[in-house]
């Protein structure tokens, strides 16, 4: 029974094909690897109601205290 084998791969982010760019070395301890995530920056759902009701709170505040 052998244990579980160390890859390091690269995904192609538009086809998600895999490439194998290392494998079966000890990987416990890796430097110099560096992450590019490519997210588009879309909110959550909820960031979106909060920033709506506080502005929502913002103008109701200043629209009765300019009634006074």
């Amino acid at each position: 029974m052998s244990g579980p084998t160390s890859r390091l791969v690269r995904v192609d982010p538009t086809t998600g094909a895999q490439t194998a760019l290392a494998s079966g070395g000890n990987f416990g301890n890796p430097t110099g690897i560096t992450v590019f995530a490519s997210v588009s920056a879309v909110p959550e759902p909820f960031s979106i109601v909060f920033l709506s009701l506080g502005l929502g709170g913002l103008y109701s505040r200043r629209y009765l205290s300019s009634k006074k």
